[in-house]
């Protein structure tokens, strides 16, 4: 987790300075966004709610209303009762967005998701997997006039991995940064 913020925290200061760029990505443009996340677990599994973990995304707008993106999401949950063992948690997936007002300050999105998800009882030496699916809201705010968007989301996260159909609700907060340059737009300069 470490390494991602700081990873992150040199993106910014290195992408910070950029004129003239949609914190948004454009359409035919690519973006990564590094978050923080409080998890609310299901309560069958017996873990403490807090800030535990993270998400790094990789995507790409490909037209005005569609970005596809690429997610990895990290948590160490603590268990809530004594003797309990805690739950470390890795996912894989990808999901798709619907975005809305792409160009503007304030620009809402909707996701739909599926992937991977492991995971392992602290201390136990076992490690379970098997498929997650994801459904959730989110936004981008502009931050000035640099191309670095403050991002939230809540995602409800489903899966079957230690019992039957647990939910989970993540909420993440962190900065989305696009790069690369966006498909050209089409100029009728002679009227």
């Amino acid at each position: 987790m470490r390494t991602i913020i700081c990873v992150a925290a040199a993106t910014v200061i290195a992408l910070g300075g950029a004129q003239n760029a949609f914190a948004d990505a454009e359409a035919g443009q690519a973006y990564f966004s590094v978050m923080g996340t409080y998890t609310d677990d299901d309560k069958e599994r017996g873990l403490e709610d807090a800030i535990n973990g993270g998400q790094f995304s990789l995507g790409y707008a490909f037209n005005e209303r569609i970005n596809l993106e690429a997610v990895v999401s990290m948590a160490d949950a603590k268990a809530t009762l004594p003797g309990a063992l805690g739950q470390e948690f890795l996912g894989l997936g990808i999901d798709i967005q619907r975005v809305f007002r792409r160009a503007e300050k304030f620009s809402p999105y909707l996701l739909v998701g599926t992937g991977y998800l492991k995971i392992n009882e602290n201390g136990s030496g076992v490690d379970r997997d098997g498929a997650m699916f994801s459904a959730g809201a989110g936004f981008l705010l502009d931050m000035g006039e640099s191309n670095v968007a403050l991002r939230g989301e809540w995602r409800r996260r489903m899966d079957n991995v230690m019992t039957d159909n647990l939910n989970d609700d993540l909420l993440s907060l962190g900065l989305h940064i696009p790069f690369g340059p966006a498909t050209t737009k089409w100029v009728d300069t002679d009227g």
